[in-house]
């Protein structure tokens, strides 16, 4: 073994190796992270046996602890977020069974993908999300425009439950995706200090549906066996402190996080190795109340950790060329009960068979 000394370890007087400071804050910070992760998702599953999708953030929820964590170390991020997915594919392997799981941390189910550029597949739903419910762009037309090209439905809602892993041990959890109905022509924007925000994206880990045990294919779950999906991801959608507006059918209503925090959404996305697609599987909801402080440090730290892009305003604006579309006249003055029940009536369910 070398005596040299690199930017992960150092050699102390005595000639053994140890970890520098920095490698061990990171690793505190990643126990951390998977478990508020894991937290979001399963204090939704204790409230929810079944959840009903509605087209807002839940902020029926009380504001949950959850502690502040050290910053992450300063890094170059390897992938940038800004680049475009053209790009960034034509060198990236397509099919599944090229990429490389790296496990982030022992006994911790969710890993990081190598090569990092398989992440950019996401680029035209984490776009087209973003734009129609944090943007106000209408959802037909966002779906049907040329910068995201999909050449089928992004959403896949034919599966009625879908299992998962959780972020540690080896038992299966099955959830109702949740999202938001698109019979209607809805739009919805979130603002901090008066000015679109949209939202953020960031990785949380990722898993194949199977692993290869003596040459033969073993599934954590037999839903898999059949379909063509081969890897999930988990993805948190972040808004800071301040209001979700909401506008469908002509109707109303906008909803303030300004004094309790904006919310991490967990959100799920299932890669097609036949079809070589991302698609959009649905929310884990409803969420978990965030500080701002919170929020941007766990997103520091999954950014370090998965080699995550972080998908924001910024890098729609200049991948896709899309901007925020004009606030609802007097936006702030739909904020009271009576405005949410007008604005749910409206509100069709999509069914979740």
């Amino acid at each position: 073994m070398s005596n040299q000394s690199d930017n992960f370890s150092y050699v102390k007087p005595n000639g053994k190796r140890a970890l520098r400071a920095w490698v061990w804050a990171t690793l505190a910070i990643v126990l951390v992270v998977v478990g508020i992760s894991g937290y979001s998702i399963f204090a939704a599953q204790e409230r929810q046996a079944e959840i009903v999708a509605t087209p807002r953030p839940a902020a029926t929820l009380a504001p949950t602890s959850i502690p502040t964590l050290t910053p992450a170390p300063t890094v170059t991020p390897t992938v940038d977020a800004g680049a475009t997915s053209s790009a960034l594919a034509a060198e990236c392997p397509s099919d599944s069974t090229q990429w490389t799981f790296t496990p982030v941390a022992g006994g911790v189910n969710y890993d990081r993908i190598d090569p990092p550029c398989v992440y950019h597949g996401l680029d035209p739903l984490i776009g087209w999300i973003m734009s129609f419910d944090t943007m106000g762009w209408d959802d037909k037309t966002a779906i049907h425009s040329s910068n995201f090209n999909f050449s089928n439905d992004p959403w896949d809602n034919n599966v009625p439950r879908t299992d998962f892993l959780p972020p540690t041990g080896n038992k299966v959890y099955s959830f109702v995706p949740t999202w938001f109905p698109f019979e209607q022509n809805y739009q919805g924007w979130y603002v901090v200090s008066n000015s679109v925000s949209g939202a953020n994206f960031v990785v949380e880990g990722c898993y194949p549906t199977y692993n290869m045990v003596d040459g033969q294919k073993k599934y954590w779950s037999p839903q898999y066996a059949p379909s063509d999906y081969t890897a999930l991801c988990m993805l948190s959608m972040d808004t800071l402190a301040g209001w979700k507006v909401n506008e469908d059918g002509g109707k109303i209503y906008s909803r303030n996080y300004t004094s309790s925090g904006g919310v991490r959404l967990p959100a799920v996305f299932g890669y097609d190795n036949v079809d070589h697609a991302w698609y959009f599987l649905g929310f884990m909801g409803p969420g978990v109340l965030s500080s701002d402080k919170d929020t941007i440090n766990i997103e520091a730290t999954d950014q370090t950790v998965f080699n995550s892009p972080l998908w924001n305003l910024d890098w729609i604006e200049k991948q896709y060329g899309m901007f925020p579309k004009p606030l609802p006249d007097n936006w702030q003055k739909y904020s009271s009960q009576a405005d949410e029940t007008v604005f749910e009536s409206q509100v069709t369910i999509p069914n979740t068979k």
